[in-house]
């Protein structure tokens, strides 16, 4: 992100404040207000507002003119560059970028998000490619044919190779005492040795090219002189200069843009720079990191201040664990703080390998647990509760747990598990784990533990059909919530989900007034806590009760709102979910192509997750969307493994739907046919069933409308007024919702003695 900075800042007036904040500001058009300056944002938000403002830079020069953007090696880039990489190449519009990825092994990178338009396999030069670089390199004219030909064939087609080893030989016929053939007999005969040989071919100025790639791939002057100041190496500052004249005269290094006030450089290739590090002594390499990371630290607070992962990264590999431990934690520490949740899991994994090292032992033991925790949490707000990561995490948990006798982790662990084996729908195991969770918060006469232990039963009730079971709960965990008990580094707050989810059982219910107001105050909290996850769980869950009730315009917003926090956060699991709803809010307005789509690629990005549990209800979601798209077909096969897959696990919760839609499909594709006709009606009268037999009259009043058209048009207007008053009068309130009109409307016409 600096050196990104850096070239936005270059663009600005000469007469922009320095400070980064100022430079996004310029770049997002916000006024300077001196006499009342907004408060600095830090965490998140300035996070959020550093891609915004690198979004709205490249938006205006794309604007202007075409752009194209290089990014070498995509399997070293960060999660936040990848994520304005991504949101780039994902702008709507005419296409006025074109992106040039590079990278060494396709599977070392995540999958592109985006359209590629074309791939190219970079397979080496050819035989004559190799021969004709070598003829038109300056001062090998005179080459001897065979001996070309040699030096082009030992490359082996690798561009770098075959440049390194015509700089070789060229630095032996420059110095007058070797021929053709002794000057090629001497190049090595590998990359590495010839790079190597490179190196030592710079005489003294290796010492600041190896200093050099102590620092990394680029590196200020500035840090540099420093680090060569230092014992024991102490080269002064004007050798250091000519030492770096030679190098970007020879090569080996080039300029790198950025801010000329600390003027930085960076090897010319990685290789190159690899090379110089590994001919640096063993010892002589712990004390340059050791060196640096004393120069960064000294630079640990103010607007030089270093990232505490640049810190850990030097001080581990000068053998400082315990200091580098500490500062892997902090950065862990920091990108959470700024919702960079990928960042944050890569330095908690660091810290965990660096701190497995140490011999066993109680302290070292509490330590695993405190990381490993740490470690589940965070891989929950991205991967989901369903990763196969997060399992082996709290296994672990529990062994450390159990050893140290600690009763708080245990309690952390049991209700983390029942999170796994809820997620893959395996409500037993999940139960098992809630009843010894709440054993352990009864003991620990925690009313915060005893709440999460409700919160954890009241779901299982839900997914299970038994929303009339689940709001009792539900609602003694939001009278027993206070806000004290919020916990800004948990996954997720439990009024929040309590408030959303009993919104969704109160519609189940019959109550959809009551439902909409609900999740209203789940966003409101949301809003007021500032949880990003709990955020986008709210609206999510917001724009649920909206199509339920058939708002599809607000529901459409609440569902792009959830997205955009989801792939701003890295939420993947709930991303997944919140493009299923945008998906199905999408196709009932009539946009079933872009609707199709989230359908699709939502539910196969939840299932990523390892997420059993409501894939019934996303097959649901997509059948209706295939059939609105008129591919009621191609939507049967969906519903029927959305009822296996009840049957297999015992998530009953939308059952009547996924029945009711199959009957419903199962009518439109009978054309007349008695045995479909028959077949349709079965499906309806169980979704019947199922709603009533559980008491949710929403999903229950839907099944009789459908059943009592069905009636109405086999001139059975007794029966269709049978089925569907009843279920009228069950719901309360929703006046205004689509199912209540619809049923009324049906109602009148079975009523009227002339229709």
């Amino acid at each position: 992100a600096d050196g990104m900075l850096d070239q936005l800042r270059s663009a600005l007036p000469a007469d922009t404040p320095g400070d980064d904040v100022a430079v996004i500001a310029a770049l997002l058009d916000i006024p300077p207000t001196p006499r009342n300056p907004a408060p600095v944002e830090t965490g998140a938000g300035l996070r959020r507002h550093t891609l915004a403002a690198l979004l709205a830079w490249a938006r205006r020069v794309m604007h202007e003119r075409a752009l194209c953007l290089v990014v070498e090696d995509l399997q070293w880039v960060d999660p936040s560059s990848r994520e304005l990489l991504d949101e780039l190449c994902r702008e709507p519009g005419p296409a006025r970028l074109m992106a040039v990825l590079t990278l060494r092994d396709p599977g070392a990178s995540p999958a592109l998000p985006f359209a590629v338009h074309e791939t190219l396999e970079l397979k080496g030069l050819t035989p004559a490619e190799s021969l004709a670089l070598v003829r038109e390199a300056p001062g090998l004219e005179a080459m001897p044919q065979a001996l070309a030909h040699q030096l082009a064939a030992r490359a082996d087609g690798v561009p770098l190779f075959l440049e390194e080893s015509v700089r070789s030989v060229l630095d032996r016929l420059r110095s007058g005492t070797q021929g053709w053939e002794q000057a090629l007999t001497e190049v090595p005969v590998t990359l590495q040795d010839v790079l190597m040989s490179r190196v030592d071919r710079l005489g003294s100025a290796r010492r600041t090219a190896q200093l050099a790639a102590v620092i990394g791939r680029a590196f200020d002057v500035e840090t540099l002189q420093a680090l060569a100041a230092c014992p024991p190496f102490v080269l002064p500052a004007e050798t250091v200069a000519a030492h770096l004249r030679v190098l970007l005269r020879e090569g080996v290094v080039r300029p790198q843009a950025g801010d000329a006030v600390a003027p930085r450089l960076v090897f010319r290739h990685g290789l190159i720079r690899d090379v110089a590090y590994q001919s640096l002594w063993a010892e002589d390499r712990r004390a340059a990191h050791a060196a640096v990371a004393g120069l960064l630290g000294a630079r640990a607070t103010g607007p030089a201040a270093v990232p505490p992962e640049a810190l850990a990264h030097h001080e581990e590999l000068a053998g400082l664990e315990a200091q580098a431990l500490a500062h892997w934690e902090a950065a862990a520490r920091e990108a959470l703080e700024r919702s960079a949740h990928a960042e944050s899991l890569a330095h908690l994994r660091r810290a965990l390998a660096l701190l497995r090292r140490r011999p066993p032992g109680p302290g070292r033991d509490e330590h695993e647990l405190r990381l490993v925790l740490q470690l589940a949490s965070r891989t929950i707000s991205t991967a989901g509760y369903g990763a196969d990561e997060v399992e082996r995490g709290y296994q672990r948990a529990y062994e450390l747990a159990e050893g140290l006798d600690s009763a708080p982790a245990l309690l952390k662990v049991e209700l983390g598990l029942e999170a796994w084996h809820f997620m893959r729908a395996d409500f037993a195991r999940a139960e098992e784990h809630t009843r010894r969770a709440a054993a352990r918060a009864e003991a620990s006469d925690s009313a915060l533990d005893a709440l999460q232990v409700r919160w954890a039963q009241a779901n299982i009730l839900y997914h299970r059909g038994e929303a009339a079971a689940a709001v009792p709960l539900m609602d003694q965990c939001l009278a027993d919530y206070r806000p004290q008990m919020h916990r800004r580094s948990a996954v997720q707050d439990p009024a929040v989900m309590c408030l959303g989810y009993s919104a969704w059982c109160r519609w189940d219910l019959g109550f959809p007034d009551d439902a909409l107001a609900r999740a209203r105050r789940a966003l409101a909290l949301a809003d007021t806590l500032e949880h990003r996850l709990s955020q986008a769980v709210a609206h999510q869950l917001l724009a649920g009760v909206l199509l339920f009730r058939g708002e599809a315009e607000p529901a459409l917003a609440h569902a792009e709102r959830s997205l955009a926090i989801c792939e701003d956060a890295g939420f993947q699991a709930w991303r997944a979910i919140a493009r299923v709803t945008r998906g199905s809010a999408l196709c009932e307005l009539g946009r079933t192509t872009t609707g199709l789509a989230d359908l699709q690629g939502g539910y196969e990005d939840w299932c990523a997750t390892g997420a059993v549990v409501t894939r019934a209800f996303c097959l649901r979601a997509l059948a209706q969307g295939l059939a609105s798209n008129g591919q009621p077909e191609a939507a049967l096969p969906l519903l029927r493994e959305a009822l296996d897959i009840v049957r297999s696990t015992g998530e009953r919760y939308h059952e009547a739907e996924v029945r009711r839609v199959l009957g419903e499909l199962t009518l439109r594709c009978a054309a007349g046919a008695t045995a479909a006709e028959e077949e349709g009606e079965h499906w309806l009268l169980g979704a019947h069933a199922a709603a009533t037999s559980r008491h949710l009259h929403a999903q229950a009043l839907r099944a009789a409308t459908a059943l009592a058209a069905h009636r109405a048009a086999r001139g059975q207007r007794a029966a269709a007024r049978e089925v569907l008053a009843p279920r009228l009068q069950a719901v309360t309130g929703g006046a205004h919702t689509r199912d209540v009109q619809r049923a009324r409307l049906l109602m009148d016409t079975l009523s009227d003695p002339g229709a």
